[in-house]
């Protein structure tokens, strides 16, 4: 999944890049169109964080087909991959693959995509809205470590940057935010079904999905206090620790947070009293 890292695509010569915004983006020939719309898509993303104190450089993207995929990520293929230096990886397109691995995690039909790219059935450019979904939250991840910004504990981490997509998602389209939280939603339970009996073995897509999906819920606490300034609001309070994010004070002024970790079962580590103040 994300968290794995692979040799760089930066080795392979025969991508192309896409030059003119925020976001370099690296693709195999043949997905300039997907390239371009993934630019657009990451680009309010890398600008809100940069105006909330996290101007670090975003990843580059590399869209990969299959066949180079293979020896560039180690995540499978149609879901998003960290590679080294940084950089993340993702399909240049959905293929049979691609839908057979998405119906497997939510358990059945893809959800409508929003749009039909020029290339491949509706259930291929399902499955490729669903791990672009996944990439705004790494992207923001990368970009806040990066910046040096964190939490003391490892799930502030995810929560960190979950409000920060949602909180560009809200500012731009309020009724998209909904819709994709919903849409979370329904991961988790596929997911949770799935991974049942084992409960997903540690680093599984179906238990990436979970905890994925519990980190959005996390989110939305957090942004129904502060609306489309929660990623704001969040990284100030970083700052203005150092840049470690402490869990003393996201349960002070959201206290609905401590009963969701409780409930998540995520390990607690010691918050210093002075984190609270």
């Amino acid at each position: 999944m994300a968290a794995q890292t692979a040799p760089p695509p930066a080795a392979t010569p025969f991508l192309l890049e896409l030059g003119g915004g925020l976001v370099k983006v690296q693709y195999t020939p043949g997905s300039l169109y997907r390239a371009a719309r993934l630019q657009e898509r990451l680009e309010p993303l890398v600008r809100g964080l940069a105006s909330w104190g996290a101007a670090a450089p975003p990843p580059v993207v590399y869209l990969l087909s299959r066949e180079e995929w293979a020896s560039m990520a180690a995540a499978p293929y149609g879901l998003p991959a960290v590679v080294a230096r940084g950089g993340l990886a993702l399909c240049a397109w959905g293929d049979a693959g691609t839908v057979e691995l998405w119906r497997g995690l939510v358990g059945g039909r893809l959800p409508a995509p929003a749009e039909l790219p020029p290339r491949g059935s509706p259930e291929e450019a399902a499955s490729v809205m669903l791990a672009d979904l996944l990439a705004e939250v790494e992207t923001a991840r990368l970009m806040l470590r990066g910046a040096g910004l964190r939490g003391e504990e490892e799930w502030i981490d995810g929560l960190l940057a979950h409000v920060a997509a949602r909180s560009v998602r809200l500012r731009q389209s309020p009724a998209l935010d909904g819709e994709l939280a919903g849409l979370y939603r329904a991961l988790a339970a596929a997911a949770a079904v799935r991974a049942a009996p084992d409960s997903g073995a540690a680093g599984s897509p179906a238990r990436w999905l979970v905890d994925e999906a519990r980190f959005d819920h996390a989110a939305g606490l957090v942004l129904a206090v502060e609306g489309g300034g929660g990623a704001k609001a969040l990284l100030k309070a970083a700052r203005r620790d150092g840049g470690t994010l402490g869990a003393a004070r996201l349960f002070k002024r959201y206290p609905e947070l401590e009963s969701w970790v409780a409930a998540s079962g995520l390990a607690r580590a010691a918050t210093p009293a002075s984190a609270a103040d």
